[in-house]
């Protein structure tokens, strides 16, 4: 529990000190947008002869809307994520670390205008550090809030996570 303490609180100034920056730039209202949120991560054990564990854990983010092309809107987004503890069979009792993604998103209007579908891909560098792919969908429930269910393909954990963000 301390550990989703630390990470809610570094998760709200990262949240203020995006709003104070986009207040503070001309013409970039709109395009910063910060979020939080909880996920369900599993590490499959069997390469190393082990079996399969998982454990929750949140995250934060941060991303900077870089404009549209081709009918989908494009996103970069910066943020830091951290599991609860694996059981022993882990050399590390948790997972946590930084990562830096590019992310496409789609209206599907035909469906609901306020649903986008989107897809990830970038690089994690921290405990699980290596490529990280994903899809999932993001709903807006107010012009400036949204939330995301996702799925996360990493080095060797996948991550399912629910998240919430604010578009300052």
């Amino acid at each position: 529990m301390k550990t989703f303490s630390k990470v809610l609180m570094v998760g709200i100034t990262t949240c203020m000190a995006t709003a104070s920056l986009s207040t503070q730039a001309e013409g970039v209202g709109n395009q910063i947008y910060a979020g939080l949120g909880f996920s369900h991560n599993r590490v499959d054990l069997e390469t190393f002869g082990g079996s399969s564990e998982s454990a929750s854990g949140s995250q934060f983010f941060g991303g900077y809307k870089m404009g549209q092309r081709n009918g989908f809107d494009l996103s970069l987004e910066l943020g830091y994520m951290e599991t609860g503890s694996f059981d022993d069979d882990l050399p590390e009792d948790d997972l946590a670390g930084v990562w830096l993604a590019g992310l496409a998103k789609k209206n599907l209007p035909e469906i609901d205008s306020r649903l986008s579908a989107l897809v990830r891909g970038g690089v994690d560098l921290g405990d699980d550090d290596g490529l990280i792919m994903g899809f999932g969908a993001e709903f807006k429930v107010h012009p400036r809030i949204f939330l995301r269910a996702e799925y996360l393909n990493k080095d060797i954990t996948q991550s399912y996570q629910f998240n919430a963000g604010f578009e300052f």
